[in-house]
């Protein structure tokens, strides 16, 4: 799996979760009902503080005369009507052994444990959409984009071996639906449509190992954003300024410069969206891009004068028409003159 592709920085919403069985019963001899064990949180990572809880429809529990709780053979709790005890778990790896002994007139003493085991699953997650090169953050996604989602699960064996990937079983849900079809043994990668703009999708993997002894869960939540329109000058012998974007205003020191559109986020391998109409403008006019490059403009001042133009661009993908962009700017050329020497070629 190639993860380079995969970075970080503040947009990113990475979520982990981790598990193990989340109840167990024990059967209490000549009644032929259950006492069940409750875990908070359901799945517990190393080192977290988990509370574990004792339910019975047979044994009144506010009744026992006492509760005893003890983890790895040390008691931790002792008591009438202890029914929850807290404990914190060790290292992944660890196994803690949560036994409960019950003492009632009516049952006499039962006893029943459960083995928690930390677990740890981290999600990331990134967009196919078009960022320009050089860009260190993530490639988000626009409405009906393409998202890929990798869980990276944690399961470390008894023996101290960390299980791969290939070896787990892998339920992929997304808002709720379980995608059978993208689910199975070995399945770490999702390949999914991500949510309409203003939108957010819920994604979540349990993780389970083939014996099913060790179980893990993680969720991320995924938004659309508008994407949006970045101009920079493009300089014949440096090439793009990507060190300077062009904001809000523009100067136009020689007697030409050629102004070029990078459409970020937008559904794209290049920087030319496929089948996406462009249009240009000066001042509310429509004009040509540059030859061959409809993501560009070649701005020409003929003549002596200043002034200033309003440029302006506007990109809307034919196929996801939720995906449109606008952007302008004001561009200020000349020396003493008006706004009608400046042309494009």
């Amino acid at each position: 799996m190639n993860m380079k592709n995969f970075t970080t920085n503040t947009f990113i919403i990475s979520i982990f979760l981790f598990s193990i069985s989340l109840f167990t019963y024990a059967q209490i001899p000549g009644i032929g009902e259950t006492i069940s064990f409750r875990v908070y949180p359901e799945n517990p990572k190393a080192g977290q503080i988990v509370n574990v809880e004792i339910e019975s429809f047979s044994v009144d529990l506010d009744r026992a005369s006492r509760i005893t709780w003890l983890v790895d053979g040390e008691i931790i709790a002792r008591g009438a009507g202890i029914k929850r005890a807290q404990f914190k778990t060790g290292k992944l790896g660890s196994r803690s052994k949560i036994d409960v002994v019950i003492e009632s007139a009516e049952s006499g003493a039962i006893q029943e444990s459960i083995v928690i085991t930390p677990t740890e699953v981290n999600l990331l997650w990134e967009a196919s959409s078009y960022t320009p090169p050089f860009y260190s953050g993530k490639a988000l996604p626009a409405s009906d984009a393409e998202v890929t989602v990798i869980a990276m699960p944690e399961f470390i064996a008894s023996s101290g071996k960390k299980l791969s990937a290939k070896d787990l079983i892998f339920i992929w849900e997304k808002d709720g639906k379980v995608l059978g079809n993208l689910s199975g043994r070995g399945k770490d990668t999702l390949k999914t449509i991500g949510p309409k703009i203003s939108r957010t999708s819920r994604v979540d993997v349990k993780v389970s190992s083939a014996d099913g002894t060790l179980q893990g869960k993680g969720v991320t939540f995924i938004s659309a954003i508008s994407p949006k329109i970045v101009f920079y000058e493009y300089n014949n012998i440096f090439g793009v300024r990507y060190e300077e974007a062009i904001s809000n205003e523009f100067s136009l020191l020689n007697e030409e410069v050629k102004i070029t559109a990078y459409p970020y986020f937008f559904s794209s391998n290049t920087k030319v969206v496929p089948s996406s109409n462009y249009k240009w403008m000066i001042d509310g006019s429509l004009v040509e891009s540059a030859l061959d490059d409809s993501s560009s403009i070649i701005l020409r001042q003929v003549g002596e004068g200043e002034g200033s133009a309003g440029i302006s661009l506007s990109i809307e993908n034919a196929d996801k028409i939720l995906q449109f962009a606008k952007k302008k700017f004001t561009m200020f050329f000349g020396v003493g003159g008006s706004s009608e020497t400046l042309f494009t070629f």
